[in-house]
């Protein structure tokens, strides 16, 4: 179907189809393969290659120990003799130079083999991108991605959620939550479950797909989207993941922002009636309460004040990062230099790669934040599906920032740095096509 209406090309905008169904031969390209194996290599890593397995299941996880390397042997290869030409979009490039950064500084780390190991998973996805993007329509390629991510995302979700539901029902039913439960929980194909923070994420992404599709959808049809909505964001508030929760919260309120015409004020008026309840204690005082002591988690207000312990974390982490504020000490620096995880995706770019890779990795973010909003003023000449798309590729956007306040995202592998690449891929697509800023080309 038409992406944009055809206007004036001297507005520097013509008119492309994006299909919006994946197709058989689009799952078994070698990109969309190469992309399957990244994220079947999620949950795993270096040291899992240290030890012969001694069974099937045991074998496979060590041969999916080697997917991202292997990947990006392969893509690196097909480029070449493939002598692509495509460009990565900019903002992109900007994370890819954050990359680069850190495997070099993989050299100065205190195990060079295990930095190597994540700084090549990490590199190993722009490969697939530069292979995938390499079509005659960018940006229908870069939806294709995303579409195959959020497929993903939410396949992961209900798979922990099936193998989890006796532990997960068990403790609803006594009022228990899903916060520290992992070790009540079974292993999947010997492999633990994600903690709560882990699986809210997961279940945000459903979640904020289902809320937009609410407002967009036709006639009656739309409040059938209430029910995953209410579900996802069940699980979301279940876990009790706070960093979850308040980035899940923040995104629904973002997404009202851009609903356009009576949708938004439709959904301002009931801000605006909640934040009254709110304030003239319409809200019984029993329920807030409660949300507030669900909230703290039991914890003394020390340990509510320090986030769980991250200040003190995060203290010992621009320690290190002064020993070396150039390049840093290459990826999962944390791990090895205060020996646990910083807890915050900015602090990890510094101490992963020096004010270097912070500076670049911050500026992609905010081009793509920038692209986003330009994106979003042209989203009049956008079809219908398009324009849903883009709002929840901002909202997942969104989160994932937030949540990067008091997580990683973005700048390690794993499933935050998979969800939002094909995302800001897909923005830097856009502009790549409709020329929604004037930058400079930077070729790779």
């Amino acid at each position: 179907m038409p992406l944009a209406r055809e206007i004036s090309m001297s507005e520097g905008i013509t008119a492309s189809e994006i299909k919006w169904k994946i197709r058989l031969k689009e799952l078994i390209s070698s990109s969309a393969i190469f992309w399957v194996m990244l994220w079947g290599s999620i949950n795993t890593g270096p040291w899992v290659l240290e030890s012969k397995p001694d069974n099937t299941v045991e074998w496979l996880h060590w041969i999916r120990t080697l997917f991202p390397q292997l990947v990006l042997v392969f893509s690196v290869f097909l480029m070449i003799v493939g002598r692509s030409r495509a460009k990565l979009p900019g903002n992109v490039r900007f994370w890819l130079y954050y990359g680069l950064i850190g495997l070099f500084a993989s050299l100065l780390s205190p195990d060079p083999f295990e930095a190597a190991y994540w700084a090549g998973a990490y590199l190993a996805a722009f490969a697939v991108i530069k292979i995938h993007m390499d079509k005659d329509n960018a940006v229908e390629s870069a939806v294709y991605l995303n579409l195959l991510s959020l497929v993903t995302v939410t396949i992961f979700l209900l798979i922990m959620v099936f193998f989890a539901k006796d532990v997960l029902y068990q403790e609803a039913r006594s009022g228990g939550t899903g916060y520290g439960i992992i070790g009540a929980m079974p292993t999947i194909g010997e492999m633990p479950m994600s903690r709560s923070s882990g699986i809210a994420r997961f279940a945000a992404v459903p979640g904020v797909l289902s809320f937009v599709f609410i407002w967009f959808g036709k006639g009656w049809k739309r409040f059938l989207w209430l029910i995953p909505m209410l579900f996802f964001g069940w699980i979301v508030y279940f876990m009790q993941s706070r960093g979850a929760v308040i980035g899940f919260c923040f995104v629904i309120a973002f997404e009202m922002l851009f609903l356009g015409g009576k949708k938004r004020i439709i959904a301002l008026f009931l801000l605006v009636v909640f934040g009254a309840m709110l304030l003239s204690d319409s809200i019984p005082g029993e329920w807030s309460k409660s949300v507030s002591a669900y909230m703290r988690r039991g914890q003394t207000t020390e340990e509510f004040y320090s986030m769980t312990g991250r200040t003190i974390v995060w203290k010992h982490g621009w320690q290190k990062i002064l020993d070396a504020p150039i390049v840093g000490r290459g990826f999962q620096a944390d791990r090895f230099l205060i020996e646990e995880h910083v807890h915050d995706t900015y602090l990890y770019v510094l101490m992963t790669a020096g004010f270097a890779g912070g500076v670049v990795f911050v500026i992609g973010l905010i081009w793509s934040w920038l692209l986003f909003f330009l994106a979003l003023k042209k989203s009049g000449q956008f079809d219908r599906k398009h324009k849903v798309f883009l709002i929840q590729a901002g909202g997942i956007l969104a989160f994932f920032t937030i949540r990067g306040i008091t997580e990683v995202s973005g700048p390690l592998f794993g499933v935050d740095f998979m969800v939002m690449l094909p995302i800001i891929t897909y923005l830097g697509a856009l502009d790549q096509e409709y020329n929604l800023i004037k930058k400079v080309k930077i070729g790779w």
